[in-house]
This record gives structure tokens, C-alpha cells and sequence, in this order.
């Protein structure tokens, strides 16, 4: 549930014109989210769309 949220978050983040946002590991309640996953999520996103 949690990844889900914030690849949507990144996909809509990216889709607005913040492709230069910058990664920093984070924690969700308790869990960790680092800096290369989110990096792989808004891959995923961009390939998934190319033209945000």
C-alpha cells in the first residue's frame, strides 16, 4: 500500500513538471524508503509515459 502511494505520488510529481526533484531516503511509518527505490519508481513512471 505504502509503495503504491508514493509511486503514485512520484508519477504525479513527474507528470507536473518536477523531474528534478531530488531523492532522499525517508520513513513511512516505521518503513524505509530509499533513495533508489524511489529512483527505480519514477523510472518505471517515465518509461510508462514518456511524454508527462
Amino acid at each position: 500500500m505504502i509503495k503504491t502511494s508514493i509511486a503514485t505520488a512520484l508519477a504525479l510529481a513527474l507528470a507536473a513538471g518536477s523531474a528534478m526533484a531530488e531523492f532522499k531516503d525517508f520513513t513511512v511509518n516505521g518503513e524505509l524508503v530509499t533513495k533508489a527505490e524511489q529512483e527505480k519508481l519514477a523510472a518505471e513512471a517515465l518509461a510508462s509515459n514518456p511524454n508527462p
